[in-house]
């Protein structure tokens, strides 16, 4: 394939080509534009992605070095939201996805597979991927026409306008990673591999048909990441020390709440309805005990309500504090928690009732439900 093997120039002629012979003029315009409008936000963020990513390292990994970025065009979502996945590697080869083959004619799948047979192929622990926040590839909003104005019928016209824009697509995310790549450079001006991240069957909504997969190796400059990587580090380490006492402040809102509702509910009052909800109380207690015995070495006892969300703390935090032990407001509890309490609003009787419409911000689902 001409851009696996960085032919750019030659790729844009052939897709002009073709796009000028069967007239799909919204491709013609997009590659009209500069190339240098395109470009991959977030590139100054891959420094703290690589010290982020050492975390999910485990066993003779730890404390290993990368020896390699990658990074994947995905194709399940729409142009005007190009995700690239960040992947980090310990091992400096190219790491080739199979692709979609329901598209590919049968000479294309030999190649791949003589391809891939070739491939030093990367063990999937050494690998650890970034995505929670994925990179994007803006500037190609051009093409969103080609991608919302086709026929839903089968056409040929309707494949080939398709399968150009992909083209230009792939081409446009080639050249970006190039230029960031030259400019920018990486931490310690690591390999990078820059391919296609198939997830999606090109015949779903949304998904683009980039065809074969071409990986193309790269060797940035060094680029100066540190004060960057620095500040995005410590902010992503206070957003999860935040996000952890979230977690915590929930957990025990929702035991809090739990005990609370079987405590008013009487039990003649649909017994058999309330012997549910109760059982699912008491696992539920149960299993705290048992992680707090078997992660943290606690003796609980029997112990519940205020005593075993104290110890859970404890735990959790090494220390407990008037903020720890606050009730989270009952929007932020989880859904199952709050269809647990529109059961108990529809068994429960009066007071549970009460005590659950005591909370303006409860969600609408207890109130759909219940």
């Amino acid at each position: 394939m001409l851009i696996g093997t960085g032919q750019f120039a030659r790729t844009e002629k052939l897709i002009r080509l073709v796009a000028t012979k069967v007239v799909v003029p919204e491709v013609i315009a997009a590659l009209d534009r500069s190339a240098d409008q395109v470009r991959i936000e977030g590139w100054d963020t891959i420094g703290a992605r690589m010290e982020e990513a050492r975390c999910y390292l485990h066993g003779d990994n730890k404390g290993r070095e990368w020896r390699a970025v990658i990074l994947g065009l995905r194709n399940d979502t729409g142009v005007t939201n190009l995700r690239v996945e960040t992947l980090f590697s310990l091992s400096d080869q190219a790491r080739l996805w199979h692709p979609l083959t329901d598209f590919l004619s049968d000479f294309q799948i030999k190649r791949q597979e003589r391809e891939l047979a070739t491939q030093a192929r990367v063990p999937d622990t050494d690998l650890v991927t970034m995505d929670v926040a994925p990179l994007r590839l803006l500037g190609l909003d051009d093409l969103y026409a080609v991608e919302v104005n086709q026929p839903v019928s089968w056409s040929e016209q309707r494949e080939c306008t398709q399968g150009l824009a992909a083209a230009a697509i792939l081409l446009r995310f080639h050249q970006a990673v190039e230029r960031h790549a030259m400019t920018d450079g990486l931490p310690h001006g690591l390999p990078l591999y820059a391919t296609v991240r198939p997830v999606s069957r090109p015949m779903e909504v949304n998904a683009l048909n980039f065809g074969e997969v071409a990986t193309r190796r790269l060797s940035p400059v060094v680029g100066n990441f540190e004060a960057r990587t620095a500040d995005l580090v410590a902010e992503a380490k206070q957003a999860r020390e935040a996000e952890f006492v979230h977690d915590t402040r929930r957990l025990i809102s929702q035991m809090r709440e739990r005990e609370a509702v079987l405590a008013r509910w009487p039990v003649w009052h649909n017994p058999f309805k309330r012997h549910g909800f109760a059982e699912q109380v008491q696992r539920e207690q149960r299993l705290t005990r048992d992680a707090l015995q078997h992660m943290h070495g606690i003796e609980t006892g029997n112990a519940n309500g205020e005593t075993l969300i104290r110890l859970l703390v404890e735990a959790r935090h090494g220390k407990v504090t008037p903020e720890l032990l606050a009730d989270l407001p009952a929007q932020d509890r989880s859904e199952l928690h709050q269809i647990s309490m529109a059961y108990a609003k529809m068994f429960g009787g009066r007071r549970v009732r009460a005590h659950l419409m005591a909370h303006p911000d409860r969600p609408a689902i207890v109130d759909e439900i219940g």
